[in-house]
Order: structure tokens, then sequence, then C-alpha cells
């Protein structure tokens, strides 16, 4: 998979829009997937509930979020940015995960608000937890982002909420559009997992 690379995240995008993750711009990461990983899992889950140093106040990190690879044939659904730091760049539909709600249909209900397209999801292509630090290596950002792939269902793109464009991208054309960083590899780990037939739509 790609190399998540630093970028400047602009901090009011993360103080007002905590959804729209997807520049991928941290200092650090790892992947969750695989065995031995639940326990660490649920470790940050539980230490996100109280402060680090044991003062017991609240703390909002780690914030999870989900998003997915929609593929219908040979192309895969995108959108653009349309507002934030990340304005005209163009990348995996995605953002927060509501309280009570599970990752998967946190997915689902990202691809349907930013581009009105129905899919579903085939597989989990990786958990990653990224990290942001900001001056004096304090704590800025802490995300647990889950990455799914799935398969067009019904729809044409259109966009919504914060996208100011929608559309299904062929593979063979991802070099020609400006995406955020990280997300060529998703992508191409996602259409690795997947097969020509599973990422084709009904009928």
């Amino acid at each position: 998979m790609a190399t998540f690379t630093t970028s400047l995240i602009d901090d009011a995008l993360w103080d007002t829009q905590p959804k729209r993750f997807w520049s991928m711009g941290f200092r650090a990461r790892r992947s969750l997937v695989g065995p031995g990983n639940a326990s660490k899992l649920a470790a940050m889950a539980q230490g996100g509930q109280m402060g680090e140093q044991g003062t017991g106040q609240a703390s909002v990190w780690p914030r999870c979020a989900a998003s997915a690879a929609v593929f219908r044939g040979e192309q895969v659904l995108l959108i653009e940015r349309g507002k934030g730091t990340l304005q005209g760049f163009w990348s995996l539909p995605g953002g927060h995960i509501e309280a009570g709600e599970t990752a998967r249909a946190a997915a689902l209900r990202e691809v349907r608000e930013e581009t009105g397209v129905a899919a579903e999801l085939a597989g989990l292509v990786d958990i990653h937890e990224v990290i942001r630090h900001g001056p004096g290596d304090t704590l800025a950002a802490h995300y647990l982002i889950t990455v799914f792939w799935g398969r067009w269902l019904a729809g044409e793109p259109q966009a919504g909420s914060d996208a100011a464009a929608a559309r299904f991208v062929p593979l063979a054309d991802l070099q020609s559009y400006r995406l955020t960083d990280g997300a060529v590899g998703f992508i191409q780990r996602a259409a690795h997992l997947s097969t020509p037939l599973a990422r084709s739509g009904p009928g």
C-alpha cells in the first residue's frame, strides 16, 4: 500500500469538521488487522473515555471513522472534496462513525450521503490507526479508520453533503486525478482483494 505522507491540516478543519479525516496527513500509523489486535482496539476504545493522565476528564481521542471503495466493474466511486483544506482533492467517500452505529453502517451511510449511490460491502480492506501530533509533540488527532470494499447496487453518482462532485472513475485513469495521500494504495488493495465478477453490479 502507499506510504502516507505528512501534510499540513488546518486546525479548524479538525475542530469543526472531524469527519473529514481522509487527507491521511498524519505522522504515525499502523495496521490493526490481524490476530492479537482485538485487545488493542478494546484498550484504545476504553482509553478514549478517560483522560490519559487519569484525571477522569473526557478525552475526544481516539475517534472512529469509516470509508469504502465501491466498484462498478472496472470503475471505483470517488468524490471531490468541496470544502476545507482538501478542497479540490478526490478521495473515497467516508467520514465519522456515529455513536451506536456500526462501522459498516457508517461506511454505507457516508457513500449514500456523499454520492447518492446504493452499495453493498463485501469485505474489509484494512483498519488503520492514524495519529497527528502538534507543537511539543502534543496529541492533535487520533483516528481509527475502517476501510471497506464493496460493489455498486443502484443509482448514479450525485454530489451530496460537502462533496463538490462524485463519479465512477476507471481504475486505469486514477493517475489523472488529484487524489488525497494514500487513496490510490487503498483502492489498489481493494481491487486486489476483489474480483471482476465481485466488482460488477446487479445483472
